[in-house]
């Protein structure tokens, strides 16, 4: 398991907003990210070389909670073998008139090899989209509207 809080100078609105804009993921996404549970809908990126990864997911929405809580459920596809269920769980709370946002991820196998290099490899995916996400809104990079729609269309780029 690995947890990281991250910390910004803006609301939790506008930190959310944020957090689920897909084009700052990179990923390619197919199907759509909205705040339904039970959603499921794909993404990718290169497979992971040297494992039996290939790069796609089907992730299952299991829990969101607009501005508060998010918890998905993205199953790794095998190239052979088994495949693997992980969990994100992202929680937002107010602090010092920001945002803090703590991430998990846990699953997966750490005794596995392939399981190891796979969550070094998700970990930073979201270290990219998390740590850029204040510089994002800063510069207007990330299209907040205040009580806008919680559904995000996404397709593969």
């Amino acid at each position: 398991m690995l947890t990281t809080t991250y910390r910004y100078q803006f609301a939790r609105a506008q930190v959310w907003r944020g957090l689920f804009d897909t084009e700052r993921w990179r990923l390619d996404w197919i199907g759509v990210l909205e705040d339904t549970c039970g959603r499921r809908f794909r993404v990718s990126h290169y497979p992971i070389l040297g494992t039996r990864y290939s790069g796609v997911y089907d992730l299952e929405v299991a829990k969101m909670i607009p501005n508060h809580e998010c918890i998905l459920y993205p199953k790794a596809l095998a190239l052979y073998g088994e495949s693997t269920q992980w969990r994100f769980t992202f929680n937002l709370t107010d602090v010092h008139g920001g945002t803090a946002v703590t991430t998990t991820i846990s699953g997966g196998n750490t005794a596995d090899r392939d399981d190891r290099v796979l969550l070094y490899m998700l970990a930073g995916l979201q270290n990219q989209a998390l740590n850029t996400l204040d510089t994002d809104l800063q510069s207007g990079a990330v299209a907040y509207e205040r009580g806008g729609p919680q559904t995000t269309q996404v397709g593969p780029r």
